[in-house]
């Protein structure tokens, strides 16, 4: 079984991250006390509450959560309520933003955590909630072209080359030597060059990748044309690097 020679160009791979659910308990301790400015009224507070002129000056509640993904959303439920002394709103209506700093994304929430009973019409605090954090989904598109069912890896010889940007590349017979590989590559008819002209791996599962190597023209320089690899014949490439520029219509 005669054995062939086979080079593969190769790059590195950036892999993405995939965000679970998170559920959370949140309680708001309202041990404090703040001052409205225009009523001088007394109003009960709580730790890290800030007032805005808008909102009438009533305690705002803020809290954010680490999370895996810049593309998240929050759902709330299991309110919890006790008397409050003071004016607020009917409802609470709650804020939330994904926001990242120092490349750190967080589920970012606010909102007023006072609401008039609806029912009773008494005015109530709000003093504990359930937050569940959802990564929201992508939509994910389902290859429609044929897979192969063996690879070209499964059989001949192979070796790595890596190459740093797009050019024409040149083995010859003294690279074979230095590397001891002159003694598996006698002809041409057994070395060929692979690989995957696409750059980088891309991140999203939706894009277009092939599904194996794939060869790569050669330019056989034989200086005897005898067939044979010899000292002064070489093969040239063209070989293209993981950096790729993309055309934009827009």
């Amino acid at each position: 079984m005669r054995s062939v020679l086979r080079f593969i160009l190769f790059f590195s791979l950036s892999l993405s991250h995939f965000a679970l659910a998170q559920i959370q308990q949140v309680e708001i301790v309202w041990d404090k006390e703040a001052i409205n400015p225009f009523t001088n009224q007394k109003l009960e507070s709580f730790d890290g509450a800030y007032f805005e002129e808008r909102d009438g000056f009533l305690p705002r509640y803020h809290i954010e959560f680490p999370i895996n993904s810049t593309n998240a959303s929050a759902s709330f439920s299991n309110f919890q309520f006790a008397a409050f002394n003071g004016n607020l709103p009917a409802n609470i209506d709650f804020a939330s933003t994904v926001v990242t700093a120092q490349k750190r994304s967080s589920l970012s929430v606010n909102c007023i955590p006072l609401r008039r009973n609806p029912l009773t019409g008494q005015v109530e605090k709000l003093v504990a909630f359930t937050i569940e954090i959802q990564p929201n989904p992508v939509m994910q598109f389902k290859s429609t072209k044929s897979t192969k069912t063996t690879s070209v890896l499964s059989s001949g010889t192979w070796h790595k080359l890596s190459v740093a940007a797009d050019n024409i590349y040149k083995i010859d017979y003294p690279f074979l030597q230095a590397n001891n590989l002159s003694t598996q590559v006698s002809s041409f008819s057994r070395i060929g060059v692979f690989g995957q002209a696409m750059g980088i791996l891309p991140e999203a599962n939706s894009a277009f990748r092939t599904d194996d190597l794939e060869e790569i023209p050669i330019k056989i320089i034989d200086q005897n044309n005898n067939g044979l690899w010899e000292n002064g014949d070489y093969i040239l490439f063209y070989g293209k690097g993981p950096h790729v520029w993309n055309y934009d219509t827009a």
